[in-house]
């Protein structure tokens, strides 16, 4: 899913990529740039993003079962937060362990990862927010018709795997989107998907990347 680059992000991206010499710690920076915040001494500096109307709408959008993978920490909770506003519960899975917001059909976590094995049977509408590598492989979300990266991490596997848990026998189709905020988020994906290792990113690829 394509969004317009707004001026004022990819200033930022540019003058990021002009004072970095470090092509995995410059890719760091502008996917949190990407997602709306930059970390300053261990705590997240937060603002809006366009991905996080983008993603509103998703989830306006589609009912039922729906998936959000993040890559921080501090995007994860900024998507948690979105998906409770437009009137989702929310089973959160990340480094912290699994959380399930209290307003909704589940009471229980076990309850929660029960029901994203089938699809809705009512108006509950339940998603899933976590990490990619988060879950592990035997997470079993096939009742889950959509699929939102809001942000990837660096790691083919946890693509991979992530994009695996809810295509799994009695799936009835599921479809993938990826925000795309900054160039470099496409560079990204492609990157993955290619199962090309971006630790051996350099810094005039990233350029180029940003145009």
């Amino acid at each position: 899913l394509g969004l317009n680059d707004s001026r004022r992000f990819i200033r930022a991206a540019r003058l990021l990529a002009m004072t970095s010499n470090s092509a995995i710690e410059l890719l760091n920076q502008l996917r949190q740039l990407s997602d709306g915040f930059q970390y300053s001494d261990g705590a997240p500096l937060t603002a809006a993003s366009p991905k996080d109307q983008a993603l509103l709408d998703l989830l306006e959008r589609h009912e039922g079962r729906f998936i959000v993978y993040a890559a921080y920490t501090a995007s994860v909770d900024k998507c948690v937060q979105l998906a409770e506003r437009a009137g989702w519960q929310v089973l959160r899975c990340d480094g912290r362990g699994f959380h399930l917001s209290l307003k909704g059909a589940y009471r229980t976590v076990e309850e929660a990862l029960l029901a994203l094995q089938r699809p809705s049977d009512g108006d509950d509408l339940l998603c899933f927010v976590g990490q990619p590598g988060a879950g592990g492989m035997g997470l079993n979300m096939q009742g889950v018709s959509a699929l939102c990266y809001y942000s990837n991490d660096f790691n083919a596997e946890s693509r991979w795997q992530s994009e695996a848990r809810p295509q799994r026998p009695g799936n009835c189709g599921l479809t993938i989107y990826d925000l795309i905020n900054l160039p470099t988020d496409l560079y990204v994906v492609s990157n993955l998907q290619k199962k090309k290792d971006l630790q051996v990113a350099t810094v005039d690829e990233i350029r180029k990347a940003l145009g």
